[in-house]
C-alpha cells in the first residue's frame, strides 16, 4: 500500500515492486504490450535452474518513477545454483567522468565522479542515463493467469529501504485497468509480509502477516489461491489473511521484483546499502489452475 501523499506521483502500480510512472516511460513499455491479452495460460512448476526465456521477461534498461532509487538490469538478474537471483548492487562510476546524477529532489544536475569501485554491473549508456547509483532485478511472465493457486518459496535479504516482491499485476502499460496480487517484503523488517490487492488502481484488502522463521533467515513458502469470490493468503502453510470483497477480476503477470527507494520513507524505511549486493532469491514458483492439485509435492493443494 502507497501513502495518499507518494500515489499523487505515481500515475500507477508500485504497491508490488514495479508500477507504470512518468509518461517518458510509457512509450518504451508499449513494446512489451503487444502479446498482453493472451488466454490465462496453464498451470506451470519453475525451479530456476535457468531462466526460461520462453517463459519470462527480464525487465532491463528503464524506471518506472522517481520513487526508485535503482535502475532495472539484466546484470542484476541471475540463476544461481539452481535458484533466481535478484540483486540490488551498486553501478560503479568511472573516476573523472561527468555522470549525470539525482540530487535528493530527484532533480538531475552534473557532478564529478569520484573514487571507484570495480563494477558490479554492466551498465550501458541508455542505462545510465536513468541517472541512478544502483542496479535491481525483475522478472515477469510473458503470459497472463487467472484463477488458481499461486506459490513460491524464497528468501530476502535485510535492509531498510528496500522491497521483495511476489505478485501478479495487470495495467493500463497493456490497455488494461489496474488490477494486482501482492505478497511484499519490506526488509526493514522481515519478520512480517504485506499482502495486498489493487483494483482498478485502488489498495484494497491490505495488512501485514507474520513470518515467524524471519524472511530474511531462511526460505519460506507464500501463496495465494484467487477464485471468483475469495483470496487467501499462506505463509508456510498456515491462512494468515482472506478477504471476499472487491477482488481482482483480470487476468495478470507473474512477477518477482527487488527494488529500493530514497523516496518513500515513511512506508519502506530510509535507504540502507550495506556495501555488498542485496539480494532476493527465488528458489521456485508454482501456478496451478482451478482443478488441478498436487501437481509438485510441496504445494498447499495437496
Amino acid at each position: 500500500m502507497i501513502r495518499k501523499s507518494a500515489q499523487k506521483q505515481i500515475i500507477t502500480r508500485i504497491s508490488g515492486g514495479v508500477r507504470v510512472g512518468a509518461a517518458s516511460i510509457f512509450a518504451f513499455w508499449l513494446t512489451l504490450a503487444g502479446a498482453a491479452a493472451e488466454p490465462t495460460a496453464e498451470s506451470f512448476f519453475e525451479d530456476f535452474d535457468s531462466i526460461n526465456t520462453k517463459r519470462w521477461r527480464v525487465s532491463d534498461g528503464w524506471t518506472n518513477g522517481a520513487w526508485q532509487n535503482c535502475i532495472w538490469s539484466k546484470d542484476a538478474v541471475r540463476a544461481k545454483d539452481g535458484m533466481l537471483a535478484l540483486r540490488i548492487e551498486r553501478i560503479a562510476q568511472t573516476k573523472g567522468e561527468n555522470t549525470e546524477v539525482a540530487d535528493g529532489d530527484g532533480q538531475i544536475e552534473k557532478t564529478q565522479a569520484q573514487a571507484v569501485e570495480p563494477p558490479l554491473s554492466k551498465v550501458d549508456e541508455k542505462k545510465r542515463r536513468h541517472a541512478r547509483n544502483f542496479a535491481c532485478g525483475e522478472i515477469f511472465t510473458r503470459a497472463r493467469y487467472g484463477y488458481g493457486t499461486y506459490e513460491a518459496r524464497f528468501r530476502s535479504d535485510r535492509a531498510s529501504g528496500v522491497n521483495a516482491a511476489f505478485f501478479t499485476y495487470i495495467g493500463p502499460i497493456t490497455g488494461d485497468a489496474h488490477h494486482e496480487i501482492d505478497f511484499e517484503v519490506l526488509t526493514k523488517d522481515p519478520s512480517k509480509v504485506s499482502v495486498n490487492t489493487h483494483v482498478d488502481g485502488v489498495p484494497q484488502n491490505g495488512g501485514p502477516v507474520p513470518v515467524l522463521a524471519g524472511a530474511d533467515k531462511q526460505f519460506n513458502n507464500y501463496a495465494f489461491v484467487w477464485e471468483a469470490d475469495s483470496l487467501r493468503w499462506y505463509v508456510n502453510g498456515v491462512l494468515y489473511h482472506e478477504a471476499r470483497d472487491t477482488l481482482p477480476s483480470l487476468t495478470q503477470r507473474i512477477y518477482f521484483s527487488h527494488w529500493g527507494t530514497d523516496k518513500l520513507t515513511a512506508w519502506m524505511g530510509e535507504f540502507e546499502y550495506p556495501d555488498r549486493p542485496l539480494e532476493m532469491l527465488v528458489d521456485w514458483v508454482a501456478y496451478t489452475a482451478p482443478g488441478e492439485r498436487c501437481r509438485f509435492s510441496e504445494s498447499i493443494t495437496c
